[in-house]
């Protein structure tokens, strides 16, 4: 069976279509939302995901960045700038059990300076 003999259905095709880049393609720069002292480490719009070793203060770090994000300043220096109508913080822990993950909650409020006896409505956190 060839390619061309393979039957798309319309909606995936138009998904792929939608996908295509082009190299003549031009776009504006994303705002700059996160920033470590004046390195930019995230863009509007971008995924992100951290790696590293056991024990190499990953959650720390990302704990420090989302405090920033829901605070909109600088948090042991990550500054964050998330523009009005972007602020929901999607945080996913695939590593830890509910009860360190309830801490992981504690900690990013206590480094945002937030009260520890309200969930905040711009956090979603999945364990």
């Amino acid at each position: 069976m060839s390619a061309s003999e393979i039957s798309v259905p319309s909606k995936a095709a138009t998904s792929w279509r939608d996908a295509l880049l082009l190299a003549t393609d031009e776009f504006e720069a994303p705002p700059v939302i996160l920033r470590v002292g004046n390195s930019v480490i995230g863009t509007l719009g971008n995924f992100s995901a951290t790696t590293g070793k056991a024990k190499s203060k990953k959650t720390f770090n990302v704990c420090a960045i989302v405090a920033a994000a829901m605070t909109g300043g600088t948090v042991l220096n990550y500054s964050a700038f998330l523009p009005p109508g972007k602020r929901k913080i999607l945080y996913a822990d695939t590593e830890q059990s509910e009860f360190h993950c309830k801490r992981v909650i504690n900690r990013i409020l206590r480094l945002a300076g937030l009260p520890l006896d309200a969930h905040p409505d711009t956090l979603m956190f999945l364990c």
